[in-house]
């Protein structure tokens, strides 16, 4: 389901979506999260990587625990972020005992763990708050993610979100960085398939 723009700006999408996170029940966000990660391990991008950027969830997102899971299971490399000031590194993690709480009260790899020089044939799987068939994503405000891409523009990217998260249009500046393509619950979704 793509919802329509009645919302202008950021702002008011955040705030949106944010609620319509916490408002999801705790088994349909694990279950979504299930059909999301089950989606990515079939994905030929997913296969065909060397290894995967990912995430840690926070505050009601798509959880990537089966992901992580799966991918440990197989030997399939999986990096995680860790903030550093304005800009944030990417580390390998073996398990959950690879993390501690850092900034933003997130889960971070353990300086211990060894920094990602990430290769163009990663899979980058990216968090948001909105997104559009284009690929414009709506992130949290900090900018992260697209100082990260423009250091790393040659990755395959994927915007992961719930059906509740994706807009036919969003608002988006010239540095924004689009994703390659959006997967929800229902499917992975790009200008093509709309």
């Amino acid at each position: 389901m793509i919802r329509g723009i009645s919302m202008t700006t950021k702002k008011s999408i955040r705030a949106a979506c944010r609620q319509a996170r916490m408002e999801q029940s705790e088994m349909d966000r694990q279950n979504k999260s299930q059909m999301i990660c089950r989606q990515i391990l079939s994905d030929p991008d997913y296969r065909n990587a060397s290894g995967v950027l990912t995430y840690i969830e926070t505050q009601g997102e798509v959880s990537m625990e089966f992901l992580r899971q799966e991918a440990w299971k197989n030997k399939k490399p999986i990096a995680v972020p860790r903030v550093n000031g304005k800009d944030m590194t990417f580390y390998w993690i073996e398990s959950m005992d690879d993390l501690e709480e850092g900034s933003f009260h997130i889960l971070e790899p353990k300086l211990t763990c060894r920094p990602v020089k990430p290769e163009e044939d990663f899979l980058f799987l990216v968090p948001g708050v909105a997104y559009d068939p284009e690929g414009h994503r709506i992130g949290y405000g900090g900018g992260f993610y697209d100082r990260f891409l423009e250091k790393y523009s040659y990755l395959r990217t994927v915007g992961i979100g719930f059906d509740f998260q994706l807009f036919h249009e969003i608002p988006y500046e010239e540095l924004d960085c689009p994703m390659d393509r959006v997967l929800t619950e229902s499917g992975f979704h790009s200008k093509e398939t709309i």
